[in-house]
């Protein structure tokens, strides 16, 4: 299982655009968030291509899921990153990853605008639409909107609980759901290959 140059240069890349998401919305030190991804990839190098990618979609996933709990964003760093891992090892071929892309990213694209002008106000981040286009990128369709499901009744469950408490007053940060699917989905089809 050797590491193609060209797959290492995308998991560098990719590790670079996390890194800096990192130190500038999560104050985590550059060079603790650069060595965290250069140890990912140099396991997944000795490994292959596969397990360095899944490394860091999981790393990549948990700091949206910390910077969506605490900011309510998405920063394109990290879907950039997420598309250079797509990009390395598509866990979809790779018609399969254009279409995935496409189709999820204008569906969440329609309902952002839909919804938008329906309620007056902005009821999706764009950032949500980006991660989704990232999303169908690195799952296809099919595996792609499975994320999405879980992510949707993973929110729905939560803004219940929180409607039950009485603090339900913002709606939820969607990119939680969305980010905690994605590394179940994508591990879960990398154990399937």
């Amino acid at each position: 299982m050797v590491i193609e140059p060209l797959q290492l240069s995308l998991l560098i890349v990719a590790s670079a655009l996390c890194a800096r998401a990192a130190k500038r919305d999560l104050v985590i030190p550059l060079w603790a968030s650069l060595l965290a991804c250069g140890l990912l990839v140099f396991a997944g190098a000795l490994m292959g291509a596969l397990y360095a990618a899944l490394g860091l979609l999981v790393v990549i996933c948990s700091f949206i899921i910390e910077t969506d709990r605490r900011f309510q964003l998405i920063p394109d760093e990290f879907v950039l990153g997420l598309i250079a891992i797509a990009l390395t090892f598509a866990l979809a071929g790779a018609d399969e990853a254009l279409w995935g892309a496409g189709l999820i990213g204008f569906v969440f694209f329609a309902v952002r605008q839909t919804l938008s002008s329906l309620r007056g106000q902005e009821v999706m981040g764009w950032g949500d639409v980006k991660f989704a286009v990232a999303i169908g990128a690195l799952l296809g369709p099919m595996h792609g909107f499975y994320a999405v499901a879980m992510a949707g009744a993973a929110t729905s469950v939560f803004l219940v609980v929180r409607a039950r408490t009485g603090a339900l007053q913002a709606g939820a940060p969607f990119g939680i759901g969305l980010a905690s699917a994605t590394i179940i989905v994508a591990i879960a089809k990398a154990i399937a290959l």
